[in-house]
């Protein structure tokens, strides 16, 4: 397992809808299949980068005219977003869960990492932006692989409790629509708190998971991968 800097491992994939949420607008995406395009996403990219926009995507599986949804991901990746592949009431539900991100809106985690086969992610004791003597409600949201789910992805299970033993939030496979998983926690600002993911796949090739943790109170902009 290593944690995943700027070059992604893309496969073929072919998707064209999609859906972005931003702080105003979700439209819906067409996305061309052609190379000039992916020379126009990269100058969005920077200036997406430049101005602190991180962008959260749903994408449609099902292909409808265009095979480039990779660069899809890649704007999702670059700005600390994260992008999610499902279809029919998964893609709904997917989406549904992004827009949780609108009230719970400043990010404090966001973490890529490249896996294979079996394994387990630990991530470092934690403390939420919550206020002294609060709790409230933050937003999480893991995704398994940058592409449409295929039959590679067999289970990911994961934990988020507090090192005193007072709380434990447990979520399993059967939780994720299409490639996503998100869920609205209340946490402590008093408490400490660990992350742990189990992951499954049935082969060796890379695949990436992305985690990423939200609060409704601020802070400051998290760096960003490094950019190509």
């Amino acid at each position: 397992m290593t944690e995943v800097g700027s070059k992604i491992p893309y496969p073929e994939v072919g998707s064209e809808k999609s859906l972005e949420v931003g702080s105003e607008k979700k439209p819906e995406v067409g996305i061309p299949n052609n190379t000039a395009y992916a020379s126009d996403v990269s100058d969005i990219i920077t200036q997406l980068r430049a101005n602190h926009v991180i962008v959260h995507i749903a994408v449609d599986s099902i292909p409808s005219g265009g095979s480039n949804s990779a660069t899809l991901y890649e704007m999702s990746f670059q700005t600390n977003g994260y992008c999610a592949f499902a279809t029919g009431r998964d893609l709904y539900n997917a989406f549904y869960d992004m827009t949780w991100i609108l009230g719970t809106h400043y990010q404090f985690f966001a973490r890529n990492f490249v896996v294979s086969g079996s394994g387990r992610i630990e991530i470092p004791t934690f403390k939420t932006p919550i206020p002294p003597g609060y709790s409230d409600w933050c937003a999480t949201a893991i995704t398994v692989q940058n592409h449409t789910l295929d039959n590679s992805f067999v289970s990911l299970n994961y934990t988020i409790e507090s090192t005193d033993g007072s709380y434990a939030l447990k979520r399993f496979t059967n939780n994720l629509f299409g490639t996503s998983q998100s869920a609205l926690i209340a946490l402590n600002e008093s408490l400490f708190y660990k992350w742990t993911i189990d992951y499954h796949y049935n082969t060796d090739g890379p695949q990436i998971i992305q985690l990423r943790m939200y609060s409704g109170y601020y802070h400051d902009f998290l760096p960003l991968p490094p950019s190509e």
